[in-house]
């Protein structure tokens, strides 16, 4: 019987590429789920939703939103334990902000929402909120909210330029409004002052008429009584 030899028989060398990628073409070494990674401890879970969020804030600001809303929901998985909630509070920051610039102005409402849900009164929690409210037209909502932030962190320079920003709105959906109502009544809205001085004018010529027509009356009954007499003389 010829001797046989076994060689390449499957096992590795030290370094070697086995040929499989590594998790996350973008650096991101964790599993999907939480329930899936070698995490012994709530904090490893934690420290693994910053790295998560952090690949996020990267689709974010190469404009792969769709990329950036994956990674935040992801991250959210690995802290929906954390006690102290900040990871889960950045993370829908995160995720409203990445829902106004897909156009989702509901779900980032209501991610801005749930982060008021868990700090009340969040400047950026507010100010997201507000973001949202324009997008969805309730300027009236957005003014509240932006005057609450600016309460809260009043030299905050975003915040004052977004209120700005939806006063000017709000002037400008009144004015609409305005000229609206003139073409659907044909005629120009009167101001309470206009209102007044039209009415105080009407009475001026009222009373001016009213004296025309007791002077006439006066001298009519005159004349009657000088004719009367020439009659009766």
């Amino acid at each position: 019987m010829d001797e046989v030899w076994i060689s390449a028989c499957g096992e590795l060398a030290p370094d070697e590429d086995d040929g499989i990628p590594a998790l996350g073409h973008d650096g991101d070494p964790w599993p999907g789920f939480p329930e899936d990674a070698n995490c012994t401890s709530p904090d490893q879970l934690t420290q693994a939703a910053h790295e998560i969020r952090g690949h996020g804030n990267d689709y974010f600001k190469a404009a792969n939103y769709s990329q950036a809303l994956e990674k935040y929901d992801k991250a959210l998985r690995y802290a929906r334990d954390e006690p102290e909630m900040e990871v889960q509070v950045l993370c829908y920051l995160n995720r409203s902000a990445t829902h106004l610039r897909l156009g989702d102005a509901y779900q980032a409402l209501l991610d801005a929402q749930m982060v008021l849900g868990v700090q009340a009164g969040h400047p950026k929690g507010l100010f997201r909120q507000a973001q949202a409210y324009v997008k969805l037209g309730q300027l009236g909502e957005a003014q509240d909210s932006l005057h609450e932030a600016l309460r809260q962190q009043p030299d905050d320079k975003s915040i004052q330029q977004e209120l700005r920003r939806v006063q000017a709105a709000i002037q400008k959906a009144k004015r609409e409004e305005k000229r609206r109502c003139e073409a659907m009544f044909g005629g120009k809205l009167k101001s309470d002052r206009e209102k007044r001085s039209e009415a105080e004018e009407n009475a001026h010529k009222q009373r001016a008429v009213a004296r025309e027509e007791a002077s006439f009356e006066a001298a009519w009954q005159t004349a009657l009584e000088e004719g009367s007499a020439s009659v009766t003389e």
